[in-house]
């Protein structure tokens, strides 16, 4: 089945990326039943990235437990 997910890229030393050193990268795949929420997800997301403290704790994550807590349990 198909099913709304995010994939994330941790690069604690950065990586190019269009001319930028980008430490976390994040890939969305929307389910269309869930189109509508895309918005509110949208903004979550960017309100999480512009944390500089969310970011941090991110980068430090050494498991997939850990990450999905910062990003669960943020603000």
């Amino acid at each position: 089945t198909s099913a709304t997910s995010i994939g994330v890229m941790l690069c604690p030393q950065g990586v190019a990326w269009g001319g930028n050193q980008v430490k976390i990268v994040m890939m969305v795949a929307i389910h269309k039943t869930d189109l509508r929420m895309f918005g509110d997800l949208y903004q979550a997301l960017l309100e999480l990235m512009d944390d500089p403290r969310s970011r941090e704790v991110m980068l430090r994550s050494r498991s997939f437990e850990e990450l999905r807590a910062c990003i669960l349990h943020w603000n």
